[in-house]
């Protein structure tokens, strides 16, 4: 069961954490490729209710996989 306010949240991190690697980038390009990143965040169940930091294992998340 998805949580829709984590993914949400998921998302918004997501985009706000890698604002600088997308300012010379179209909106668009920049959304569709934040969404990507976000759904596999998402499907690796990698945030949850639980999580109690999520900007810190998002971060960890996009380092560990070159995104930063």
């Amino acid at each position: 069961m998805t949580n829709k306010y984590i993914d949400e949240e998921v998302a918004i991190e997501v985009a706000w954490q890698l604002e600088k690697q997308f300012q010379n980038m179209p909106r668009a390009g920049a959304r569709h490729i934040i969404c990507q990143i976000a759904e596999a965040i998402i499907a690796e169940c990698v945030v949850n209710s639980d999580t109690e930091d999520i900007d810190e294992v998002i971060d960890a998340y996009l380092s560990e996989r070159g995104y930063k």
